[in-house]
């Protein structure tokens, strides 16, 4: 028996909205939220928890999901988005952050304390519910350090690709802890 975390990176988000934290989807994004529906709907096992960041865009990217399945969400801090400090959004900035995981910016995160508090929220999970199908709701950013992380490989360049996906689907599959394969199920190039 295995287990399989499907992390879901939330739907389009507000670009506009100055509070990351905060920001919400837009009206396309919630209406994107269909799809994710439509992909657990499909599974031959379904999935018997839903952990999500407690940030309103991943709770809304999958709560029709979560209230389909009868399932409440199990908001989890760890599992947020990278905290942004003082550096301009640019290509640059991105790339310097890949480049050196343990860069940040004044008041920001780095990229490996991103991944550090989301894999330990990904270990507490896989102990609180082995050989089960879980739903984690989740960001680009935060994706991108798990995936990092089994895959050292994955860097800048799928960062970038990653963060136009909105909303994608990834299955993780475990054995006890032991991370087996990663796979990419759906999204929508945005």
């Amino acid at each position: 028996m295995t287990t399989k975390l499907y992390f879901v990176r939330h739907a389009q988000s507000d670009p506009n909205w100055y509070d990351g934290p905060t920001r919400p989807l837009t009206p396309n994004g919630q209406a994107d939220t269909k799809y994710v529906k439509a992909f657990f709907q499909q599974l031959p096992q379904a999935p018997v928890a839903c952990y999500c960041s407690p940030y309103p865009r991943s709770i809304a990217t999958i709560q029709s999901t979560a209230d389909f399945l009868k399932l409440p969400i199990k908001l989890d801090p760890r599992l947020r988005e990278r905290v942004n400090g003082s550096a301009e959004f640019s290509p640059q900035v991105y790339q310097q952050r890949w480049q050196d995981p343990q860069w940040h910016e004044a008041d920001g995160e780095s990229i490996a304390m991103v991944q550090q508090r989301n894999l330990a929220a990904v270990t507490d999970i896989l102990q609180a519910n082995p050989n089960q199908q879980i739903i984690v709701g989740t960001h680009g950013t935060a994706l991108s350090t798990i995936i990092n992380y089994y895959q050292p490989s994955f860097g800048y360049q799928d960062f970038m690709q990653l963060i136009n996906w909105l909303p994608a689907i990834f299955e993780f599959e475990y054995q006890g802890q032991r991370l087996l394969k990663i796979r990419e199920c759906f999204h929508l190039e945005k």
